[in-house]
């Protein structure tokens, strides 16, 4: 490059590994969730002390917490898949990031409606 070329010259080549592509939803919980998620708040009833659930330390230890997940907040980071869900929501103006394996939600509620859910 010269001073007189005001061009980036960048190698772009073929992926030196391929990009797994996502795996399409099974998992029972995931699918009622994608179902509720769509059309509102979906509150999540999880058990804080089980496996590879990631809360703000003031959630930990309750028997039972919920959780409300929505497109509406913001950030708007929900993800699912066949393993978890996560957002990141705000306690008291904190952010935290909420991760939420399968395993631990044990009932979701939407509106009134409350869909109790076993393993």
């Amino acid at each position: 490059m010269t001073e007189k070329d005001n061009v980036i010259r960048v190698a772009f080549g073929a992926p030196t590994e391929e990009v797994p592509s996502e795996e399409p939803l099974s998992n029972p919980k995931a699918l009622l969730f994608e179902e509720l998620i769509d059309t509102g708040v979906v509150g999540i009833y999880l058990v804080p002390e089980a496996e590879g659930v990631d809360l703000p330390r003031t959630l930990q230890g309750a028997p039972i917490v919920k959780l409300n997940f929505s497109y509406l907040y913001a950030p708007d980071d929900v993800f699912y898949n066949n393993v978890m869900v996560s957002q990141t929501l705000s306690f008291s103006g904190t952010f935290h990031e909420c991760k939420i394996p399968w395993e631990a939600v044990v009932a979701f509620q939407f509106g009134e409606n409350i869909y109790a859910l076993g393993e």
